[in-house]
């Protein structure tokens, strides 16, 4: 079952979702290490009141943060590490999900 987007980056990951599925033809997993990947950037852009700014975006914003996230482990490396075999849900290790700024739920 889809998981429903509630908030602004919820939202947005939805759209991006389906832009690469329908549009790009990724596969599952790589969408997934994708929003996986996306997800705290947005969070971090959260203004007052959940709206994201993402008005006053530059290139080097970007490029930092894309260069942070090289030192970020891969998401097969996270899960094997913290999940219990079989449980498809990476919100629910220690590099976030709902109780942190980063993860991503079942079906991102």
């Amino acid at each position: 079952m889809p998981r429903l987007a509630v908030g602004v980056v919820e939202v947005l990951l939805a759209d991006h979702r389906e832009y690469l599925t329908v549009e790009r033809g990724l596969t599952a997993d790589t969408i997934e290490a994708t929003c996986w990947a996306v997800r705290p950037f947005l969070n971090g852009r959260l203004g007052d009141g959940d709206g994201l700014d993402l008005s006053g975006l530059t290139a080097a914003e970007v490029v930092a943060f894309v260069v942070a996230q090289c030192s970020r482990p891969p998401l097969a490396l996270v899960r094997r590490r913290y999940l219990a075999p079989g449980d498809a849900d990476a919100s629910t290790g220690p590099i976030g999900g709902a109780a942190g700024r980063g993860g991503c739920g079942s079906g991102c």
